[in-house]
């Protein structure tokens, strides 16, 4: 039985020989021609002599083999220790192609925001490089994930050297009236930190194209409203606000409630303040429709329109007509504003 026992010991004991002999003369040698590229050795001094690994590009086990081989092998001399880390890449179009060729493995969530947070560091660390990120912006279509990546992105930079880069390329599609041309634009704009200011937006360029889409009858709804949100009434011309006024009340005598709702903020935002009552009034009367009326109801309760004398008033015939379908809610939104007197109050069934 010893002598068993020894003999597979024996056995044992070449095969392992005989493995590692057949990794270093076939396998750790590949890996090194194949990587040469990844080693990166540290300066050297008297104290320590460190060998650093960059595995950016490479699986475990072929770090794991890297390391084994040197080790075996002393192919590096006066190595004490050996560091396997991943470098950050420094180049846009090599960070969206890798975050791109992750997209289609399995579980690289983690990984993808790893790459999406490097690309963010780059630019706000790099803001000369925001030119070549927005021209690379200027070329992806807008329903790209490559896009939307690119342009939070850019975001992260320094807030006035991002806004002047986007701005720059807005200025670019402005005035075209395509649909798709519109849509970036518009998205582009959207995503700039002037839309979320006060003060308005002073590119005169930029200025008309919102204009013309807020007046352009065959402008996607949600693209102009997106542009009356941004401009402001007084950058409008008094021919240009009446036909805002005007089409937008055309809109509204057609749209759904969903529509309305949208709409009829605008149309108070451009309507001059001495008429206002009026045309939400008129937008009350049972001869307009019941989702516009709603549209109406909701508008003011949430703050929208504010109810003077001539909307008080419409709305008490409303809230007192037994025959009107909207009574109830007309009741409700009065007794919500906190106008009422008790002598009001009391009028209601």
């Amino acid at each position: 039985m010893k002598a068993i026992g020894l003999l597979l010991v024996f056995a044992a004991g070449c095969f392992f020989i005989g493995y590692q002999f057949a990794l270093s003369t076939h396998v750790y040698p590949n890996i090194i021609e194949n990587d040469r590229r990844a080693l990166l050795p540290t300066s050297q001094s008297p104290q320590t002599n460190k060998l650093i690994i960059n595995t950016t590009n490479n699986d475990n086990f072929q770090g794991r083999a890297l390391s084994q081989f040197i080790k075996n092998t002393g192919q590096i001399d006066h190595v004490d220790n050996i560091e396997f880390v991943e470098s950050e890449q420094h180049d846009i179009e090599s960070i969206l192609a890798n975050i791109d060729a992750l997209r289609s493995k399995e579980n690289s969530g983690q990984l993808i925001a790893k790459r999406v947070d490097e690309l963010k560091r780059f630019l706000i660390t790099h803001p000369e490089k925001i030119n070549d990120a927005v021209a690379q912006l200027d070329n992806l279509p807008t329903d790209s994930t490559a896009f939307t990546i690119l342009l939070s992105a850019i975001q992260s930079a320094p807030e006035q050297v991002a806004d002047n880069a986007l701005i720059s390329l807005a200025e670019k599609y402005a005035m075209n009236t395509s649909p798709s041309a519109q849509h970036k634009f518009m998205t582009i704009l959207a995503r700039t930190s002037l839309t979320e200011r006060s003060s308005p937006i002073a590119s005169p360029l930029i200025v008309q194209s919102l204009i013309e889409l807020s007046i352009f009858e065959e402008s996607d709804l949600h693209i102009k409203l997106e542009a009356l949100n941004i401009i402001k009434p007084f950058q409008l011309g008094s021919s240009e606000t009446d036909l805002v006024v005007d089409q937008l009340q055309n809109m509204l005598r057609s749209a759904s409630k969903d529509e309305a709702e949208m709409l009829l903020p605008q149309l108070v935002r451009f309507t001059q303040a001495e008429n206002r009552a009026n045309v939400v009034s008129t937008f009350l009367r049972d001869d307009s429709s019941v989702p516009l009326r709603l549209a109406v109801l909701e508008n003011i309760d949430s703050g929208n329109i504010q109810i003077n004398s001539t909307i008080k008033t419409v709305l008490m015939t409303i809230a007192n007509n037994s025959h009107d379908s909207l009574r109830n809610q007309a009741q409700e939104t009065l007794m919500l504003s906190g106008i009422l007197t008790f002598e009001e109050y009391s009028q209601f069934d």
